[in-house]
């Protein structure tokens, strides 16, 4: 809903000298690079959809079916430490998603290759894969041990404090991400002074966009594209050119396409995503709290008695939704 209400339907208020145009790229390209661009787009969607499918479904299986409590059970349950096991736990449920996906990774990675658009070795490339398993792995811990700690500490109300926690860490983790992050997958270095620099400064000063440097990223050893794009807010905000861009393009074509990111600060498009992301976490967290109190989906799940016997003293003390009822 706040995504339908804030989305600019209408970027251009009032009337349009002579009418709205229907966008049309054949004064710009040539049909053979609409077709293949129309191509391009196409093959990239198979593996695309058919990985978020994939995954969707088995996360679905293994949270509504007794599998994904077997499965954690199978890595967790020689460990008594909370703590550990939560850690063995998140790196189980991410690593398995992960090996899902790969296939429909490696299709897509093809693809590139087969456009000229990927300079990456294979070795390299599953590096940065194992790079991004390695993030996820800190990021979910993380978020589970402090769930965890909520659930035990507030049985009753833990979902408050921990939606709250959610929309917090989303803020923080936009804030962070340019600092912390993006350089585990790129080498930065500030673009060194002279017309471009200064003109790119100038832009996003006259626009009313502040910005900490302009960064120059090592993108050649992945690709060829030609990118730019302006990360962070506050004192992390800052303007990041594609190497392959400054040795193809000219000043003034660089200037437009760094505009155009500027456009997107301008308008706060990264704070609002971030606030938007803010909104869906906490709202997930609440979902998630919806689930855990129906005994029919917990008991689907393996993680309830059949409703024909009541838990054990030793089962109602490790269940918070047991808890919570009793407390009722």
């Amino acid at each position: 809903m706040i995504i339908a209400v804030t989305t600019p339907w209408n970027p251009l208020p009032g009337a349009v000298p002579g009418g709205h145009v229907r966008p049309d790229p054949a004064p710009d390209f040539t049909p053979a690079e609409i077709h293949r661009a129309d191509a391009f787009d196409g093959a990239l969607n198979w593996p695309a959809y058919g990985r978020l499918i994939t995954v969707l479904a088995v996360v679905l299986a293994l949270g509504f079916t007794p599998l994904g409590a077997r499965l954690l059970g199978a890595f967790t349950s020689r460990f008594r430490r909370l703590p550990l096991r939560v850690l063995l736990g998140a790196v189980a449920l991410t690593s398995l998603t992960w090996l899902i996906s790969m296939p429909f990774a490696v299709w897509g990675e093809t693809i590139l290759r087969d456009y000229g658009l990927s300079t990456q070795s294979w070795p390299s490339w599953l590096a940065d894969q194992a790079k991004s398993l390695a993030v996820t792995w800190v990021t979910y811990t993380l978020g589970l041990l402090l769930l965890t700690a909520l659930v035990r500490r507030f049985p009753r109300y833990w979902w408050t404090g921990a939606a709250a926690g959610a929309g917090a860490l989303v803020i923080a983790g936009s804030f962070a991400y340019p600092v912390m992050i993006e350089p585990v997958f790129n080498t930065f270095h500030s673009l060194p002074a002279g017309e471009l620099r200064s003109a790119l400064l100038d832009m996003a000063r006259r626009d009313g966009v502040p910005v900490s440097d302009v960064l120059v990223a090592d993108a050649s050893r992945r690709t060829t594209s030609l990118n730019a794009y302006v990360s962070g807010f506050g004192s992390t905000r800052r303007i990041v050119v594609y190497d392959t861009l400054l040795t193809s393009m000219s000043t003034p074509r660089i200037e437009s396409i760094v505009a155009h990111e500027l456009g997107h600060a301008k308008r706060d498009d990264v704070l609002h995503g971030t606030l938007v992301g803010a909104l869906g976490a906490a709202g997930g967290v609440c979902l998630l709290a919806v689930l855990l109190t129906s005994p029919r989906l917990l008991r689907r799940a393996g993680l309830a008695p059949p409703a024909s016997r009541r838990p054990t003293g030793a089962e109602a003390a490790d269940d918070p939704s047991a808890r919570d009822r009793g407390a009722g």
